[in-house]
């Protein structure tokens, strides 16, 4: 893909789900069957433009039968411009990369627009419009200015999920056309990473491979976010912005987080064991004074940091203002950057299991940065492990019963707010975690049930 010299272009993703018919037979007697068209895998539209003229183009069309086609745009000044069309048959082990890329769920995570992230202005540049057909819904994704190196560099990274299919439609083309692939560091990364099949690298793991594949993570995502605090179980929800910082991308959530939340009860006592562990992820947050910082408050600047220990109990006690007076919380400042370990994540991911906030890292108006570590704050893993124990199915579903109950809802927290709160989020995890239960609810257990699934929560 070429950039501009203003260092600008543009990106538009769009996937689709693609039903192929099996093969019809004729009505002739022989019952022959007819010949079926080869059906298109992806679907790659591209528009170079500037101020004064913009041209549309088939960048990158790739077919069931593994046959490319791109069309080559040569511009001669202002007068004209020729489009030529080659076509190329892909080896099978670019088509099978590529098919296996796209059956990955983590596409499907992408968010719809992704802005350009390395100019003010972009009044040159190229623009994808992609379509992958799938099954049953149209994907559609707008992504401007698609440049990742630069977006690294300026600590605006796109998902990893992202940038492997910006740069393997960069790597087809340069296989169809003979054009000098993308040099990019992050195309060589991501293109050098083995794509295994669908799923197999989160459903099909170990709880215990996954925890260990918390090292990788390297990006804000719900719970170790420096800009927001989002809501949402995200076992099988996006995340939904709560409060922080506007104009700040949403966070992904990584496979091994999500698969995590998914298993729940059989993951929880491993998470419990790892709730101090000190191995380090990719993950940095705080000030970041070198000359590659964006300077972007939530981001990579904080007016001030400091560790604390904020702590959602498990038998819920709401204090008074003279007890919160009474009882102040730490407040350690730091400076610089603060690594995320495993153990911070394995703490977000025990208070998403248990319908708790348990918030790593947060975003504190007016441009702070809050980090509650059980590693720096060792009260917070003596809390998790007194309160859950070996994260046992009984305590876990009495627990969210008690929620769905609210026992101890004092007077001043609304029943909509407690609701919204705890009430719906604990029939999500109920449901998941302890289908009998859910589905024998009784009394005004299942009228809150009942509302809570007409509200389209499911």
């Amino acid at each position: 893909m070429r950039i501009s010299e203003f260092g600008s272009l543009n990106l538009v993703l769009t996937g689709l789900l693609l039903v192929v018919p099996a093969g019809a037979q004729t009505n002739s007697p022989d019952h022959e069957k007819s010949v079926e068209k080869p059906q298109v895998l992806l679907d790659v539209m591209a528009t170079d433009f500037d101020i004064a003229w913009e041209q549309q183009y088939v960048y990158l069309k790739v077919h069931s039968d593994r046959a490319a086609e791109c069309q080559i745009v040569e511009r001669k000044r202002f007068e004209w411009t020729h489009v030529s069309t080659v076509k190329k048959v892909l080896p099978e082990q670019d088509f099978e990369s590529l098919q296996a890329l796209m059956a990955q769920p983590e596409l499907l995570q992408l968010q719809t627009v992704y802005k350009q992230r390395i100019a003010l202005v972009l009044d040159a540049g190229t623009s994808w419009e992609i379509r992958i057909p799938r099954r049953g819904k149209s994907q559609r994704i707008q992504v401007v200015a698609f440049a990742p190196d630069e977006a690294r560099a300026l600590k605006r990274p796109y998902p990893d999920a992202l940038v492997k299919l910006g740069c393997t439609i960069e790597a087809l083309r340069a296989e169809a056309t003979g054009e000098h692939p993308n040099v990019e560091e992050e195309c060589k990364r991501t293109l050098t990473e083995p794509i295994t099949a669908a799923g197999e690298d989160s459903s099909q793991r170990t709880v215990e491979q996954l925890i260990d594949d918390l090292t990788q993570v390297d990006s804000q995502s719900p719970g170790i976010n420096s800009a927001a605090i989002y809501e949402g179980f995200i076992a099988d929800k996006a995340p939904v912005f709560s409060g922080g910082v506007l104009g700040v991308a949403s966070p992904e959530v990584p496979p091994q987080m999500r698969e995590l939340v998914r298993r729940g009860l059989s993951a929880l006592p491993e998470l419990i064991k790892h709730v101090d562990d000190t191995r380090p992820t990719k993950l940095k947050v705080g000030n970041d004074d070198s000359g590659g910082s964006s300077h972007q408050v939530g981001v990579d600047f904080f007016m001030f940091s400091y560790f604390s220990d904020e702590y959602e109990p498990r038998l819920l006690h709401w204090p008074d203002e003279k007890e919160r007076k009474r009882s102040r919380q730490m407040e350690k400042s730091f400076q610089g950057r603060y690594t995320v370990k495993v153990g911070d994540v394995c703490y977000v991911l025990i208070g998403q299991i248990v319908n708790r906030h348990l918030l790593a890292v947060r975003y504190q108006p007016s441009a702070g940065l809050v980090v509650n570590s059980p590693i720096e704050a060792a009260a917070l893993a003596e809390k998790v492990r007194s309160e859950w124990g070996n994260g046992d199915a009984e305590t876990l579903r009495a627990s969210l019963l008690s929620d769905i109950r609210a026992t101890n809802r004092p007077k001043r927290i609304s029943r909509a707010a407690y609701t919204t709160r705890f009430i719906n989020p604990a029939l999500e995890r109920l449901r998941l975690y302890f289908p009998d239960a859910y589905n024998t609810l009784k009394g005004d257990d299942l009228r809150k049930r009942k509302e809570f699934e007409a509200q389209g929560s499911d």
